[in-house]
């Protein structure tokens, strides 16, 4: 923020929390796979599927790990931005302050109110809802429940996130 006079967006998979942004996904149904197959034909995510098969044995052999590879490269082009609504937590400053030896920078939402528009609260559920990434919503179904769902445990910090697609 200092030296760039930017905000860090980070990748999804350097979170330190390892269940924090984890897609878990449903198969869907035969109609949503050969949809999807249809829709990604020619996608990396299903080379490896493709090769020496014909299109009703990759409708047959749509497996969970197939979907999960899905989501994650989905996930892969996501950067999050993350801030917190409380400023006076000791735990936060634990986990998040370089042991106590960092800083906290304030952001004033009524000055800016475009940084409204681009940010969402984080819902603290007791379970991560499997993802649909094969229906026509599944890139928003994903963010809904993959990356702006954390587990209730993670509550205190009040969470906002502000999430880009993409390297820019």
């Amino acid at each position: 923020i200092i030296e760039n006079h930017a905000l860090w967006f980070s990748s999804p998979f350097v979170f330190n929390d390892p269940f924090d942004c984890w897609s878990v996904v449903d198969v869907g149904t035969d109609e949503q796979k050969s949809q999807w197959i249809s829709k990604n034909s020619k996608k990396n995510v299903l080379i490896d599927a493709v090769a020496h098969s014909n299109y009703k044995s990759i409708e047959q052999n749509l497996k969970p790990s197939l979907l999960k590879q899905s989501a994650d490269n989905t996930l892969s082009q996501i950067r999050i931005c993350s801030f917190s609504l409380i400023c006076d937590s000791i735990l936060m400053w634990s986990h998040y302050a370089k042991e106590h030896t960092g800083m906290c920078f304030m952001f004033d939402f009524k000055e800016d109110p475009s940084l409204v528009d681009c940010c969402s609260r984080i819902s603290y559920v007791f379970q991560i809802k499997p993802c649909n990434v094969l229906s026509e919503t599944g890139r928003k179904d994903l963010v809904r429940k993959c990356i702006l769902s954390k587990y209730k445990d993670w509550q205190y910090e009040e969470e906002v996130r502000s999430i880009k697609f993409g390297d820019d």
